[in-house]
């Protein structure tokens, strides 16, 4: 059985005001000799359909998404591999991660070490048991043969899947990190944020006692949730008259989402758009 390599990857970021995450899906394969479960990137799993890790290998169909580059919330996911029972495991606990390093701190390979390989990707953590909005739980089970050499732990958003485990034996170790099971939305494109600036300004002046006054001042700016990938702001300085007649400087915050179709869209609550004038 060849040892799964580690392979360090960097897929293209779409640019945007924050620091967003590189996506990356992470894929689970099983091997059927071994019993045993494996997460990893697309092009290391590419390399297993091919053979490149030895026979019995298959993909589970399971699967959730990470970032590839440090982003806002997210955390390392430490990789570590023991040549004792032909393991992973993973960890986006700094202090288990530094726990395990420190038991092998020549880093060396063989059956009775974990072995640092470093960052397999980043994940956002559980804050207690509760992810944030569009993530969901990554459960890791362990199957308790460390004592014979064996040991092994599966990463799985599925609930079904959890039971299943726990029903052959199974430790549930409780929520490792957080993944989502669908693709983060791209930030908007210019023309795009372009197009709900120009929405947004219109919106605006339906709240102002002279709309025809208004004047923007620079240039808006626009962020997307670090928290939520589907929410984001702009925001936008103006000037517009008073019921008095009187010029006076206004901010603008306003929401915008992604919707099911796929599109940006200014966040609509009650038929109109939320903005907040300040």
């Amino acid at each position: 059985m060849n040892k799964i390599k580690s392979l360090i990857i960097s897929f293209p970021m779409v640019i945007s005001p924050i620091l967003q995450a590189g996506e990356i899906k992470v894929i689970e394969f099983y091997n059927s000799n071994l019993n045993h479960y494996f997460v990893t990137n697309p092009i290391e799993a590419a390399s297993i359909d091919n053979g490149a890790a030895g026979p019995g290998w298959t993909r589970t169909g399971q699967y959730f998404y990470g970032s590839d580059v440090p982003a806002d919330g997210y955390f390392p996911v430490c990789r570590f591999y023991t040549m004792g029972a032909n393991s992973h495991f993973y960890t986006a606990q700094e202090s288990e991660c530094n726990y395990l390093k420190s038991l092998n701190s020549g880093n060396q390979l063989g059956v009775d070490y974990w072995t640092y390989e470093g960052i397999a990707f980043y994940a956002k953590i559980p804050q207690g048991e509760t992810c944030p909005a569009n993530e969901k739980k990554v459960y890791r089970l362990y199957n308790n043969l460390g004592n014979q050499g064996d040991s092994n732990h599966r990463y799985t958003t599925d609930q079904t899947t959890v039971n299943i485990m726990k029903s052959k034996g199974w430790i549930l170790e409780g929520t490792a990190i957080c993944g989502a099971t669908t693709p983060a939305p791209l930030p908007p494109t210019e023309e795009q944020i372009n197009k709900l600036i120009d929405s947004a300004v219109e919106n605006i002046k339906i709240w102002l006692r002279s709309p025809s006054s208004m004047q923007v001042i620079g240039e808006p700016s626009w962020r997307i949730s670090s928290t939520d990938p589907t929410k984001g702001t702009i925001s936008i300085e103006f000037d517009a008259q008073n019921g008095f007649g009187a010029l006076i400087r206004n901010r603008a915050l306003c929401g915008i989402e992604y919707d099911e179709r796929g599109y940006w869209k200014n966040e609509i609550t009650s038929q109109l758009s939320l903005c907040f004038i300040y």
